[in-house]
Formats: structure tokens, sequence, C-alpha cells
């Protein structure tokens, strides 16, 4: 993660290393909570095939923390499903556990 402490309305910017082993179809539910019952879900992320090729890869991207959000822990949660089969596609996906980037949110100004 590149920013371990971020303010409400401010980016948290994680880099991610992946390793894409088959070809396969994913869909990845994501939510941002804080410690003081807030949750904000986002946008899904979905893909046909890995979208760089198979192999270890980085990531980066940013997510904006809610104005709501209190100070404390916050927590990005995503949790992935693959599909390298109709039978996966529409019955029994390939799962595995939520990855769960934690950091703080600092108080206000």
């Amino acid at each position: 993660m590149l920013t371990p402490v971020v303010r409400p309305g401010g980016k948290l910017v994680i880099r991610q290393r992946l390793d894409y082993l088959r070809n396969c179809s994913a869909y990845v539910d994501r939510a941002l909570f804080d410690a003081h019952t807030h949750r904000v879900i986002l946008p899904a992320v979905r893909y046909e095939r890995p979208p760089q090729g198979l192999g270890p890869r980085t990531i980066t991207f940013t997510v904006t923390v809610p104005e709501e959000f209190g100070p404390g822990a916050g927590e990005y949660h995503a949790a992935p499903e693959y599909h390298c089969n109709p039978l996966q596609r529409h019955y029994w996906p390939i799962t595995r556990a939520q990855n769960v980037v934690r950091f703080q949110i600092e108080r206000k100004p």
C-alpha cells in the first residue's frame, strides 16, 4: 500500500502483486469499511481474460475514501471469483479468501 494514512475525501493508493495462472474470467466484489460501521460498495472489477496476459503483474489503483468515514482503522476488501469453464461461470466459481488492505483514517482538520 502506498498511502497507509489518508483523510476522509482523500485518495487511498493501493499497489498489489497478482499472479495470473490461467486464462479465466474474473469478477471481484470490492468495498471500503471504517471503524464506525460505515461501508461503501465500490464498482466491481470484471474481465474475460487477464488484462495483461498470464504471469506475475503489479497493479496500482486509487480509491477515494468517503467524506463520512470517521477517524481510526479502515479496510479495503476485494473478494475475487474466477470462471474457467461454463460450470464455474453458472454454478460454482473458484473463490479464495478476500484480499484485505488495512489503513488508517486521519481526523479531518
